[in-house]
Order: C-alpha cells, then sequence, then structure tokens
C-alpha cells in the first residue's frame, strides 16, 4: 500500500473550519494553479488584419479600457472594442505596463510554469 506523504495546502485547526469552502480543492502543493487564487487572464485579442477585437474578460481589463480609449471608439458586441492594428500595440504594451494579462501571456506563462515543475521533478 502506498502512503501519500506529501504535504496538505490545508490542515484544519479544528473540526468547524474543515466544514468550510476548504473542504474541496487542490491537496497538494503540485496540484495548485493560477485559477486557484482568481488568477486568469484579464483579455482576449483577435485578428482581424486592419482591426482587432480586444475583449476583456476581467473588470480591471474593462475600467482599464474605458479610461485609456478614446470613448468613440467602435465596440464589437456587449464587451468588446475595436482597436487598429497600428495602435495595439501601444495598447497592449500599456496593459501590460499596468499587469493586465491576455490569453496568450497566461497559456506561456503556464507552460513556463509547467516545463519549471518537471525540470524540479528530474532532479
Amino acid at each position: 500500500m502506498n502512503e501519500d506523504t506529501s504535504i496538505p495546502l490545508y490542515v484544519p485547526m479544528s473540526d468547524e473550519s474543515y466544514t468550510g469552502i476548504n473542504q474541496q480543492g487542490p491537496h497538494r502543493w503540485h496540484d495548485i494553479q493560477p485559477s486557484d487564487f482568481g488568477l486568469t487572464w484579464d483579455y482576449e485579442l483577435e485578428n482581424h488584419i486592419t482591426l482587432w477585437i480586444i475583449t476583456p474578460i476581467s473588470e480591471a481589463a474593462l475600467q482599464w479600457l474605458y479610461c485609456h480609449l478614446h470613448e468613440h471608439i467602435a465596440r464589437w458586441g456587449a464587451r468588446g472594442f475595436i482597436v487598429p492594428a497600428k495602435d495595439l500595440n501601444e495598447v497592449v504594451k500599456g496593459m501590460t505596463r499596468d499587469k493586465l494579462m491576455s490569453v496568450d501571456e497566461y497559456e506561456q506563462a503556464q507552460e513556463e510554469n509547467h516545463a519549471l515543475m518537471l525540470q524540479g521533478e528530474e532532479r
């Protein structure tokens, strides 16, 4: 019989504390994902050759776009903002500077973290 000797993420202090929301979720450190802490991407980019659509996912990204883009910028659907390709680089640099993350950046960070985790397991 193999016994799991990993350190649990949450050790209840009493029976009452164990009945809360911490009953579910990862039980080992290496099972933790950024989404467990509410860390996900803030916006999605969609390429339409000469135009890009920025769709905010987080409230922070939505507020950033409202504060930094011209009030008469064209909209796409309920949440999308249409940005000309020539202006996209400047907009994305600003969003990145203010710690907002695109879906592509998030997926790249996930891949890098996974690779680092695998390197650590090989040692």
